[in-house]
């Protein structure tokens, strides 16, 4: 499957990074040493691992599969598997329990839907109407009896009062 290196002036991978099959590297990105080991001194990363622009990577830490490391991120100790990290230092702010595959998004995505197509016949009007708010009926009658109302006026005064949770 191999690796894409997408703009990749200025990326740097030390001599014993090891990247996982379809890891993704923007320009800019560094996976080096912290200068205080010898021997295995470099990342290492899963499959299917995305380091954002700028990003630095720097150990010999493991990053799990699925894990995105956001643009200008700077990271310093492992990462589990299926994380986003971001900021300096880098830390964890999402955690997925999804596969990231395509196809499984997919599965889901139309197990979803037909959930959703099995609910539809039972819904009735006032699913739809039960949480709006009740029209002031009052701006409508003063419209309406100035004789000289504009329906533009009007229309717009509806269109900000109701407002559509479908």
């Amino acid at each position: 499957m191999g690796i894409f290196i997408d703009h990749g002036m200025g990326v740097v991978i030390g001599e014993t990074t090891i990247i996982g099959d379809g890891a993704t590297i923007y320009q800019g990105a560094t996976l080096g040493g912290t200068g205080k080991e010898t021997g295995k001194r470099h990342p290492t990363l899963g499959n299917n691992v995305m380091i954002g622009a700028g990003a630095k990577i720097l150990g010999n830490i493991n990053i799990g599969h699925n894990t995105r490391i956001g643009a200008n991120s700077v990271l310093l100790h492992s990462v589990p598997d299926n994380c986003t990290v971001v900021g300096i230092p880098g830390r964890v702010v999402t955690r997925r329990s999804k596969s990231p595959s395509v196809s499984a998004e997919v599965v889901c995505q139309s197990s979803r839907t037909n959930g959703m197509e099995k609910k539809l016949p039972q819904l009735t009007t006032q699913d739809f109407t039960m949480n709006q708010p009740a029209l002031d009926t009052s701006y409508l009658d003063q419209v309406s009896n100035s004789g000289g109302g504009s329906k533009d006026l009007m229309t717009q005064k509806v269109i900000r009062e109701l407002d559509f949770q479908i």
